[in-house]
């Protein structure tokens, strides 16, 4: 973002929280490739091979998770 924001700053501020977003998913888009793979390591830490196992609290596995934002990004398109 080009500023330093305190943790109350940056929740009260969409704006920084969707660029922040937007360049850490370009990151890791220009890293691994495919959007499988980004939704993977945003959820898992791993990319959707290594992370399709991987649960957390709510029982949602990463491979349950990448279906997910699939779905979503079919309907943006």
């Amino acid at each position: 973002l080009g500023k330093s924001l305190t943790i109350a700053q940056f929740l009260a501020d969409p704006a920084a929280q969707d660029a922040t977003a937007i360049y850490q998913v370009a990151r890791k888009l220009n890293k691994y490739g495919n959007a499988d793979d980004v939704a993977s390591v945003w959820f898992t830490g791993q990319p959707a091979k290594k992370g399709a196992l991987s649960v957390d609290d709510n029982g949602t596995t990463g491979s349950k998770y990448v279906a997910l934002v699939r779905s979503a990004l079919a309907r943006l398109i």
